[in-house]
């Protein structure tokens, strides 16, 4: 909707998202505002929002009953996968003879 603020100030208001043009001095300004608004990616947004609005509560439902079950899913293999990690889990680069520790070259003894 174009519309007269005052004089040489006029907007463009649009009906469907509520965005409000800056005042153009003449009605070509407001027109061409118009014209270019509904390819903007504001408005876009607007309608994508407007769109999926009643989806929204039932979205999150989904999305919490999802949370819920990986949460299940993964209190339940947790402690199964830190038995099967610590049994994959390397031995430690260590000698097996005592006295091999003393010796610099590869143990870095004292």
């Amino acid at each position: 909707m174009i519309r007269k603020l005052r004089k040489a100030q006029w907007v463009y208001d649009c009906p469907d998202c509520g965005w409000i043009s800056f005042p153009s001095p003449d009605l070509f300004g407001a027109r061409e505002a118009e014209s270019w608004h509904p390819h903007m990616p504001e408005h876009r947004e607007e309608m994508l929002r407007q769109a999926f609005e009643p989806f929204r509560a039932v979205m999150t439902e989904v999305v919490s009953a999802y949370a819920n079950l990986a949460r299940n899913i993964v209190e339940t293999i947790a402690p199964a996968m830190e038995q099967i990690n610590y049994a994959l889990m390397p031995a430690p680069n260590i000698p097996h003879d005592p006295s091999l520790l003393k010796d610099r070259r590869k143990w870095g003894g004292r």
